[in-house]
Order: C-alpha cells, then sequence, then structure tokens
C-alpha cells in the first residue's frame, strides 16, 4: 500500500458546519444535539470539536443538564477513546454504529500518537502499533481469530483511505507500521486545557533540539572553511618563499639560477664584444707586422745580391 502523500484537512469541511452551529447556538436543546450528532458523524472531520463546543457554549449552559451530556460527548470526540465511552456510556449521548466507528478510528489516531511519542511498549520496535493493541482499545476483545483480525485491518484500512494515518499494514507481524519520513504520522487530534503545558513544553523542547542542532551545523561548515582558509594561506605563503629563494640564487650565480653576471651582461665563459674586438686587432696586427717583416728582408737580400752583380 502506497504511503498517503498529505494528511487529511478537515478546515474546508469544518467550517459550514460552525457557521450551523454559530446559528444555532440559541436554539433548543434538540438542535444543539442535532448540530452535535451531524458534526461527530461528518467522515472528514477528525478534529474541531472543541471549536463546536465554543460555539455553542451560551446554549450549552442555557439546555441544563442535556448541554451538559451534549458538552461531554464532544469532548469525548476532542480527545476521548473508544474505552472512555465504554466505561460511562450513560454520561454520553446514544451513538449509533456510524458514531462509534468514528470513535474507533480516532481512537486509532491516539494510539499512533502515543507510539510515535514513545509513549507505548511498541516505541522500542519503532513507530509501529499492533493489532492486539488495536482490538483492545477498539472495544473488539482479544486478537484471537481471523474475524477480529478483519475488523482491525478494515478500521485501519478505514484510517489510511481517508488520509488521518500514514502508514502501512503488516500481515506479517500483524501491526500497522508508520511510514510517515517528511511530516506527522496521523492527524492531530483536539488537545484538552489541562494537557497544554505538557505540549508546550514539548513544542520548546523540540525547538531547543532543532536550534542545537542548526548550531552544531553552522560550526562544523565554519570549521571547515576556517580549515580551507588556513591550507590556502600556508599554500600562498610557500609558493612566495620559494618566489624569493629562486630570485636570491639568482643573484648568487648558484647553478639552479640564471648564469648572468653583472656589469656587461655577457654569458659566464665568454668574453664580451670590446674583448673579442681587441684581440682580433692584436692577432692582426702580429701577422701584417710579420709579413711586412718579410718583406723588407726579402727587399735587402735582393739589394745586396744586385750590388755584388755590379761589382
Amino acid at each position: 500500500m502506497e504511503e498517503a502523500d498529505t494528511l487529511l484537512d478537515t478546515d474546508l469541511a469544518l467550517k459550514p458546519l460552525l457557521e450551523l452551529a454559530e446559528s444555532s447556538s440559541t436554539a433548543n436543546a434538540g438542535m444543539l444535539r442535532t448540530v452535535v450528532l451531524k458534526a461527530i458523524s461528518e467522515p472528514k472531520i477528525f478534529c474541531g470539536f472543541d471549536d463546536i463546543k465554543m460555539v455553542l457554549g451560551e446554549g450549552l449552559k442555557a439546555a441544563g443538564r442535556e448541554g451538559e451530556v451534549i458538552a461531554r460527548t464532544l469532548d469525548l470526540f476532542s480527545y476521548g477513546t473508544y474505552g472512555d465511552y465504554k466505561q460511562a456510556a450513560c454520561d454520553f449521548l446514544p451513538l449509533s454504529d456510524k458514531h462509534l466507528h468514528k470513535l474507533r478510528q480516532l481512537t486509532l489516531l491516539t494510539l499512533v500518537q502515543r507510539s510515535c511519542s514513545g509513549e507505548t511498549s511498541t516505541a522500542g520496535c519503532g513507530c509501529v502499533v499492533a493489532y492486539s493493541a488495536l482490538a483492545r482499545e477498539c472495544g473488539f476483545g482479544e486478537l484471537v481469530d481471523d474475524t477480529i483480525l478483519r475488523e482491525v485491518e478494515d478500521l485501519t484500512l478505514s484510517c489510511v483511505y481517508a488520509r488521518v494515518v500514514a502508514g502501512q499494514l503488516c500481515q506479517k507481524t500483524k501491526a500497522l507500521w508508520i511510514s510517515s519520513r517528511q511530516g506527522p504520522p496521523c492527524r492531530p487530534r483536539d488537545v484538552p486545557l489541562s494537557n497544554g503545558g505538557s505540549m508546550l513544553a514539548t513544542i520548546q523542547h523540540f525547538h531547543q533540539g532543532r536550534l542545537q542542532n542548526a548550531k552544531g551545523i553552522q560550526n562544523m561548515q565554519s570549521q571547515h572553511v576556517q580549515n580551507q582558509m588556513g591550507n590556502i594561506g600556508r599554500h600562498h605563503m610557500a609558493v612566495l618563499d620559494r618566489a624569493k629563494k629562486a630570485e636570491a640564487s639568482s643573484f648568487r650565480g648558484e647553478p639552479d639560477g640564471p648564469n648572468l653576471i653583472g656589469g656587461g651582461g655577457s654569458v659566464r665563459g665568454w668574453p664580451d664584444g670590446d674583448e673579442r674586438r681587441t684581440s682580433e686587432n692584436m692577432g692582426g696586427g702580429s701577422r701584417s707586422s710579420g709579413r711586412r717583416q718579410t718583406k723588407r728582408s726579402r727587399g735587402g737580400v735582393n739589394g745586396s745580391m744586385d750590388a755584388f752583380s755590379r761589382c
């Protein structure tokens, strides 16, 4: 069975009944009883009975004992269970099978809320409501045969199809497994004024827990950013240090730096241009002087031979 996407919204179905109750607030007890019986039998209303009681407040007080019975019936459907009804059925309005079916559905919602809040023994196994607990609380008796099992399953399926419970039926374990992940497990019921303080404390505790979780996540993210900034800063300093070392080694003329010397800017081991020209001129002068001397020597020898011949 697929999980219900969203739970039932009863505001739309409750609005016309609130208008009817407001128009009947000054009516007689019979009219007030008719309005209440219509409200508790409406298949799309699982909460808001306390709102109807508030609207009918003056009329219920004026109705005397009949008004008290009607008010107790509204309280029963607001936050009571089927067991409360069986203990003192005479204190409430006479209920038909349709009304009792609605009361059993509301009882199932109460069991789901208790189970998911850890108030029952099944909370240790997760958000689970056993068929045996449903059979006892809803007045079916002990789960001893398949007839009672089918009645429990039919009641549970009616709540799932009405979209007031987000869960799945497991025939193997004979239990209702709550499958809601993103939202509440069931449609919430009305809350009595006596439980207002504990409910407020629960909400505040939940709020504080969410704040602590958010703060912890924020601290983790801030620490991660600081670690990244520290790594970037260390990497930047390492790059600058290597650049400074490389620049210093180039000026010292170390092998790992550029082989340049100051002054002339010539490459190490090679003479600059002036030195090459000077050496070339010196070499050329020596060679030309040698040639001139050779020619003179030849001329002198030839002249001597001519003089000797003339003699």
